[in-house]
């Protein structure tokens, strides 16, 4: 029996370090070295933005809808350790860079994240909702459901060099 101890522990420490490996920061150690937050806290570039399945990051398959389509390519958000965040959004039809300002926190178990808009456009007091399917170092993702029954999935890694707000 004394022969078996070791053989059970090596397979119990495998185990825990491999089954906490889901959506968040994956490590050899059982307890992560960065924090959910200080993983958000960057500012990050959109690399791929898919609208019910289809990439939009460009902006460009809306064509004769009448809405303003918007660029991810050239657009990009930063989050800080005081809880503030910066967006800068580029408008293909406008051809202009808005920047908007607001607060953000996890909600859900931090499952979800909250972005609460400062700026009049959109409306003071606004929010937006994501749940995030990956959070990593070098990986932000979420999805968000749009009142159009759309479903966006975003996916973004991190500006070079740069950390908090742009």
């Amino acid at each position: 029996m004394k022969v078996l101890y070791p053989y059970l522990s090596l397979l119990l420490v495998v185990t825990l370090a491999f089954s906490s490996c889901r959506k968040y920061e994956c490590n050899p150690y059982i307890f992560p070295l960065r924090t959910k937050k200080a993983r958000v806290v960057n500012s990050w570039n959109y690399d791929l933005v898919l609208r019910n399945g289809l990439d939009v990051t460009t902006g460009n398959v809306t064509a004769n809808t009448g809405e303003a389509t918007i660029d991810y390519s050239l657009s990009k958000i930063g989050f800080d350790n005081q809880d503030r965040f910066a967006t800068w959004i580029y408008f293909n039809d406008l051809d202009t860079l808005k920047q908007y300002d607001g607060s953000w926190e996890f909600q859900d178990k931090k499952e979800k994240v909250i972005l609460k808009f400062d700026e009049p456009f959109p409306p003071s007091g606004q929010f937006q909702e994501w749940n995030l399917i990956r959070l990593q170092e070098r990986n932000l993702w979420w999805t968000e459901d749009t009142e159009e029954n759309n479903h966006l999935e975003y996916r973004l890694t991190p500006t070079a060099g740069k950390s908090g707000i742009l």
